[in-house]
């Protein structure tokens, strides 16, 4: 099994990124966190939507610095606009194969029928419109209940409460992984009791947002 031995947090924000256009354009200027992003001494409060990179054995502007140029696979959390709709902007790796000849790309059953709905083309390159060519993705569709494993590293499915549905009132699931020891939490206000079983006495690093969370 393949061993951790680097994390980089791409983003660390909320789905709106910090900071946010609301308080950046406020005639009142009232908020000092998000105006600070925009001196020198505040660029570090900048924080772009939730994201990492896991090195092990075998964005433009962090992945070049860390030296980090192919991607081995990339993990969807869930199926919400700030979690899956950047996919398009991988196709510089593929382009041309440029980087890579594709991408594989791991999600949950539910995911995956949103990625198709709202990318059709990049789950059918023929449903192209033309204008250049798209993303070249292999997808593969995890059960939640298993794990699975990427170049080596397992992962394990960490399903949380991440809201509800608007219609039904039934939790949207969002998942979380536990890789070497390490568990990673995106998004969630709920951790259901046979998740937290996974994680307790199992995690030497349990990294998770704290907005609302419960």
């Amino acid at each position: 099994m393949a061993t951790v031995v680097e994390i980089i947090f791409l983003g660390t924000g909320t789905s709106s990124s910090v900071p946010t256009i609301a308080c950046l354009t406020n005639p009142e200027k009232s908020c000092p966190v998000c105006l600070s992003t925009q001196t020198p001494e505040g660029i570090k409060n900048n924080r772009r939507n939730t994201s990492m990179v896991v090195r092990y054995p075998s964005a433009v502007e962090i992945l070049p610095r860390y030296g980090v140029r192919e991607l081995d696979g990339v993990i969807i959390t869930h199926g919400h606009a700030d979690a899956c709709y950047g996919m398009d902007d991988l196709r510089g790796w593929t382009l041309g194969g440029a980087i890579q000849q594709r991408i594989n790309v791991y999600l949950a059953p539910e995911t995956m029928e949103v990625v198709a709905r709202t990318f059709p083309f990049l789950v059918d390159s023929s449903l192209a419109t033309g204008g250049g060519e798209v993303a070249d993705f292999k997808y593969h569709v995890f059960d939640p209940k298993k794990d699975f494993t990427i170049e080596g590293l397992d992962f394990t499915p960490l399903a949380v409460h991440h809201g509800i549905y608007m219609t039904t009132k039934e939790p949207y699931i969002c998942y979380g992984f536990k890789f070497d020891g390490v568990s990673y939490i995106s998004d969630t206000n709920f951790i259901p009791a046979d998740t937290m079983q996974l994680i307790q006495g199992k995690s030497r690093i349990f990294v998770v947002d704290c907005l609302r969370c419960k």
